[in-house]
């Protein structure tokens, strides 16, 4: 129905009647309903048209309240402006209680004959299955990748045609080698316990062959003593290189031994009972029976696997067990019967059958574990039923209790109320966190969330009291000493045994080791991209350059040229120059074969404002060198080349036209050259000193690659030294100051000695520019 409005608007809403969406006509300002569809009806939850019509929007839908959405049809009405949403959430309905969706919609004001907005179009489109359908998606990728980097592990890269492997910083310590130690990489399987070396050797050939490798191993560690180790790997492409990982499995070996010794232990309780035991899968297949089932039944084991148990049923009653039994797999209720049995002489005799299902943490059924007692004797079996089953509890509680330890004793568990007050808090909790049980227990679960985080906390309750699960949410919590630590957490709702939810379990995984690992990975995959493209860059552009070189010499100085010409040849040589010393800087990142000895690091300096020289005349920059005498030094002249390149290059072009750099060497008494470069540029950012000698920080944009101070910050103290910066921002006061201490030639068997003693090599080989990675 509709009302209030022009005629030709109602034929049009009247169209709309059969429309899949939810499309409704609201009209003047307090913004009645003047038309509703039957789908918007439904969507809102209500039973009939006449719960709107006629009514205003906050009448009729008072659940909406807070939510701003009636805020929003007041600014659409007042302003004549449209409104689309998309995948906006709202609580609406009646009758069962609200539930929340997700729309599209789209709100748009319809003007009457004065040109003012007299009503306002609604036409809305649920998602919520697709919102829902998305979401858990995500949660699903989510709960992967947080599975993959749960588990400790190492990762290795090995080449069987050169033989040589690369191992991370975890395999390492797996291993128990070093990766500074003369082939560490290799050592690893002199550790392999001699009982499965032959077996490891083995397989290696093979995966040298397949490029599939997987392989389990007892492994002598040197101070950690026998562990298990799993490995697994594979060729990837064309690579040569077989790439996989390294995993320590002693606790879940341990842990599958100890779940082995109980099924055992279960076994040979089954077996000692009088009773006819068993055990059937989820689906009701008995898979497994106890030897009093044969030597009552006197029929054998190839038998049953052939025909099953069906003869030794009374045929009168069989139909019945089988309803009965599969009553109670479909409702996964415990099955309770009592029926005969044939034995072996051909006598039925009753049995009182009971089969309870067995439930993992999830609830799931995982088995049923079945017994058939013999009651002739009523009061006698009922005895040893009920102590039978008692043990048999236990040994499955006890089966239970141990894996739940295996599962969860590195986790902090802790209990609070709907109130957020805690309960309970395990020792691991007060691992994590510093507080004891005394310490927390009757105190809010505040106290270890940090104040710009509390406001998840209602947030969080609020789930739990309509039951719902929190599964690895990744937040910080705070410490007793105040210190923040990243956490996953689980939370579940606790209910009461009439299914009330009374509180909830929360338990809490410290994954600051996980996160500090995945961008460990991810800053080495950056490095090795970005260096392998500068090198290849840089070697594809040297050769044609060389090239271009010539001939712009040439043509400068052809005769035949005129003065303008002449100037633009000069030009073009000047900035050839400068695209070579470039692609010199990036081939000198990975390649400098140059042998280390002594050297003027003032001549060198002076060489390198020579090669800029002219680019300080073209900027019009004033550089102020000031050499003392002792300049001499010990180390890779070519190496320290790129570090005052990069220094020069980077005050160049902080400072503008006409600015100034100073460089100064001095000598101390202990023989140190400080080298000293300085401008009056704007000086480093903050955000951007935080960071100066990290991977990618720069305060250049687009224009830098964050690699430059890095490079150079290794090579001085691969030489010894060390760099300091000094910088300024302020107006009028900017400015940046880097100094370089650099040993001296007394200091050279010191230096030299030193080096040594941390693994260094001053031929200037691209090793170690990733860490976490040695180069065998």
């Amino acid at each position: 129905m509709v009302s209030g409005v022009r005629p030709g608007i109602r034929r049009l809403l009247e169209m709309l009647e059969c429309a899949p969406a939810s499309i409704g006509l609201l009209t003047g300002p307090e913004l009645r309903w003047s038309y509703a569809n039957q789908s918007l009806v439904a969507s809102s939850g209500r039973t009939n048209i006449a719960e709107l019509l006629g009514k205003t929007v906050r009448e009729s839908l008072p659940e909406v309240e807070g939510q701003g959405y009636f805020e929003m049809l007041d600014e659409v009405y007042r302003t004549g402006k449209p409104f689309n949403g998309a995948e906006q959430k709202i609580v609406i309905g009646k009758g069962s209680g609200p539930v929340t969706r997700y729309v599209n919609f789209v709100c748009q004001p319809l003007q009457g004959d004065a040109g003012q907005t007299d009503s306002i179009l609604i036409h809305s489109v649920d998602v919520t299955d697709q919102v829902l359908s998305r979401r858990a998606v995500e949660q699903n990728d989510d709960r992967f990748r947080l599975a993959q980097a749960a588990a400790r592990m190492g990762i290795f890269e090995w080449d069987p045609s050169a033989d040589t492997r690369i191992l991370s910083e975890e395999l390492h310590d797996i291993f128990g080698t070093r990766p500074q130690d003369l082939n560490s990489a290799a050592q690893w399987i002199l550790g392999v316990h001699g009982d499965d070396r032959q077996k490891v050797e083995s397989r290696m050939r093979q995966a040298a062959e397949t490029g599939e490798l997987e392989v389990d191993f007892r492994y002598n560690h040197p101070s950690r003593g026998t562990r298990w180790l799993y490995s697994r790997g594979r060729r990837l492409g064309d690579v040569p290189a077989l790439f996989g990982v390294v995993l320590d499995i002693t606790d879940r070996k341990e842990a599958e031994e100890i779940l082995r010794q109980k099924e055992e232990d279960f076994r040979q309780l089954a077996e000692s009972m009088p009773h006819l035991v068993w055990m059937a899968k989820p689906e009701g297949a008995v898979f497994w029976c106890n030897r009093r089932w044969y030597e009552y039944s006197g029929l054998t084991p190839e038998y049953v696997e052939k025909s099953g148990w069906k003869i030794i049923f009374d045929p009168d009653t069989f139909p019945e067990v089988r309803a009965r039994w599969n009553e109670a797999i479909a409702t996964k209720m415990t099955f309770e019967m009592v029926f005969r049995l044939r034995g072996a002489d051909g006598v039925y005799r009753p049995f009182l059958s009971r089969a309870v299902p067995l439930r993992d943490a999830a609830g799931n059924v995982t088995r049923w574990l079945g017994t058939n007692t013999e009651i002739d004797s009523e009061m006698r079996v009922r005895k040893e039923l009920e102590e039978n089953q008692l043990r048999l509890r236990d040994a499955l509680v006890a089966s239970q209790r141990l894996a739940a330890i295996v599962e969860s004793s590195d986790d902090a568990i802790i209990s609070k109320d709907l109130n957020g007050i805690v309960t309970s808090w395990n020792s691991a909790a007060m691992n994590l966190f510093g507080y004891s049980s005394e310490e927390m227990i009757g105190r809010s679960i505040l106290t270890i969330i940090p104040p710009q985080l509390q406001s998840e906390e209602p947030i969080i309750l609020e789930s739990i009291r309509t039951g719902k699960k929190i599964e690895h949410h990744e937040t910080e919590r705070m410490r007793k000493d105040g210190t923040l630590v990243k956490v996953s957490l689980t939370i579940s709702p606790v209910r009461d045994p009439e299914g009330r939810v009374i509180g909830a379990s929360k338990i809490a995984r410290d994954v600051t080791e996980r996160v500090r690992l995945q961008e460990a990975i991810m800053q080495s995959e950056k490095l090795v991209a970005t260096g392998r493209m500068a090198a290849a860059i840089a070697h594809e552009i040297n050769n044609p350059l060389e090239a271009v070189t010539n001939l712009a010499y040439l043509l400068a100085t052809d005769p035949s040229l005129n003065a303008s010409a002449k100037k633009y040849a000069e030009l073009l040589l000047s900035e050839i120059d400068r695209i070579s010393h470039v692609a010199k800087q990036s081939l000198g990142f990975f390649r400098d074969t140059s042998k280390p000895g002594e050297f003027d690091v003032c001549e060198l300096i002076a060489g390198v404002i020579e090669i800029n020289q002219r680019l300080l005349d073209r900027k019009h920059i004033e550089l102020t060198p000031e050499f003392s005498a002792g300049c001499t030094v010990f180390g890779s002249a070519a190496e320290l080349r790129q570090v005052f390149s990069n220094l020069l290059s980077n005050a160049m072009d902080a400072v503008g036209e006409g600015a100034r750099i100073r460089i100064r060497v001095r000598s101390n008494k202990a023989g140190i050259r400080r080298i000293l470069i300085a401008d009056n540029g704007h000086g480093i950012p903050a955000h951007v000193r935080a960071r100066l000698f990290q991977p990618f920080a720069t305060s250049k944009g687009s224009s830098g690659n964050g690699l430059g101070l890095w490079v150079s910050h290794g090579i001085v103290r691969k030489h010894g030294g060390n760099i300091r910066v000094k910088t300024s921002t302020a107006e009028g006061r900017s400015g940046t100051v880097f100094v370089v201490n650099l040993p001296g030639v007394q200091g050279l068997v010191g230096t030299r000695l030193a080096a040594l003693g941390r693994g260094r090599d001053f031929s200037g080989s691209a090793s170690g520019l990733v860490p976490g990675t040695t180069t065998a």
